[in-house]
C-alpha cells in the first residue's frame, strides 16, 4: 500500500505493508518487475513507456489526476509562456517526465529544442538560483516551496494551461501478480 494507508488498514485488507521511498537507487518500476515489490507508485508517462519497452504493467489507480510538473522562469525575463523559452536556458531531468512535458509543451508552440539551450538540470533549486538556468521543469509540490522558503521570486508557467495534460502519479502492480493473486490485487485496491 501507500504512504496514506495506514498499516491497520492494510493487515485488515490481507497486506503487510512496508514502504520503501523512491531515491536514484530505489525504482519502484524495477522493484516491481523484478518481483521484489508487488506494488509500487510512480508516474503515469513511465509506467507506459516501460509498458512500451515490453514490461507488463498494470495500471490499478490514479493517485493523482495531474502530472504536478511546472516551469518556473526568472520574474525579469518575462518568460510566461513556452514561446518565451527561446533563446533561453531550460533545465530538464532527462528521462523523467519532465523531459516528456517539456517536449509536448514546446510543440504546442511550435519551437524546435536547438531554439534553446535544454540542459540537466539536476535535483533542487540551485541552478536556477545561480542564474546558471533561466527555465527550470520543477515539481509545484517542490521547488516551488523551497524557492518560497528562500524568498527568491519566481512565476510559474503550467502545463495544462497550454493543453498539456498528463496524468500524474499512479500505483501499479505486475500483470503476473494479477494472474497469480488476484485477491490479493483486490485487496490492495480496496485498501
Amino acid at each position: 500500500c501507500a504512504l496514506p494507508i495506514s498499516a491497520q488498514i492494510a493487515t485488515e485488507h490481507g497486506i503487510r505493508l512496508e514502504v520503501r521511498e523512491g531515491s536514484e537507487i530505489i525504482d519502484p518500476i524495477k522493484m516491481v518487475r523484478a518481483n521484489t515489490a508487488q506494488f509500487g507508485v510512480a508516474s503515469a508517462d513511465r509506467v507506459l513507456r516501460e509498458n512500451e519497452g515490453g514490461s507488463e504493467l498494470v495500471v490499478l489507480a490514479a493517485a493523482s489526476y495531474r502530472s504536478p510538473v511546472v516551469f518556473l522562469s526568472h520574474p525579469k525575463l518575462e518568460i510566461r509562456s513556452p514561446s518565451d523559452f527561446k533563446g533561453h536556458r531550460i533545465g530538464i531531468q532527462a528521462g523523467t517526465n519532465t523531459e516528456l512535458i517539456f517536449k509536448a509543451l514546446i510543440k504546442t508552440v511550435p519551437l524546435s529544442q536547438s531554439a534553446m539551450n535544454v540542459v540537466e538540470s539536476g535535483w533542487g533549486t540551485t541552478n536556477f538560483e545561480s542564474g546558471a538556468l533561466d527555465v527550470l521543469a520543477a515539481f509545484d509540490y517542490d521547488e516551488p516551496v523551497q524557492l518560497d522558503i528562500k524568498k527568491v521570486p519566481y512565476d510559474i508557467i503550467r502545463p495544462e494551461a497550454f493543453g498539456v495534460d498528463f496524468v500524474g502519479t499512479v500505483y501499479f502492480t505486475s500483470r503476473t501478480l494479477i494472474k497469480q493473486d488476484p485477491n490479493q490485487v483486490q485487496n490492495f485496491i480496496d485498501c
